[in-house]
């Protein structure tokens, strides 16, 4: 589990490195650890969303991107990581997300979601959250 301090500045860098993609039109960029979740940080854009979102995977901490292109806005692209909050993960994500679109992005987000909803360290999860305690996690 990370911190919240670590989250918002790996966010703040992130987006400073997407900004400087000169052939993005825009992006947005979200992640999440273990105890603090930080959903749909957008800046403004016409990149299609399902709505309120948080990053979901087989790992407790990540993050997710999604970008749409200066030469044709409505060519978008996602991409996603787990566990690694570098700069080197941005940019390796910003290449994949040229490379994935954005319906195929969000069909492995909801393939990966569904994995992780199936480990016991879900149900404690959702568990503690309901009985207003700190989870007991156990899968690592």
């Amino acid at each position: 589990m990370r911190p919240l301090t670590e989250l918002r500045s790996f966010t703040r860098e992130a987006a400073r490195i997407l900004a400087r993609e000169k052939d993005l039109a825009s992006y947005e960029i979200y992640c999440a650890t273990a105890e603090h979740r930080i959903a749909r940080l957008a800046y403004t854009s016409d990149i299609p969303s399902r709505g309120l979102e948080e990053f979901k995977s087989l790992h407790a901490d990540g993050f997710q991107l999604r970008i749409a292109m200066r030469r044709d806005p409505h060519e978008v692209g996602a991409a996603s990581e787990a566990g690694d909050f570098t700069s080197d993960s941005v940019r390796d994500a910003i290449r994949r997300a040229h490379d994935l679109p954005l319906h195929d992005g969000l069909k492995i987000e909801a393939d990966l979601s569904t994995l992780a909803f199936q480990t016991k360290d879900a149900t404690e999860g959702m568990t503690a959250f309901i009985e207003k305690r700190k989870p007991v996690f156990k899968d690592g």
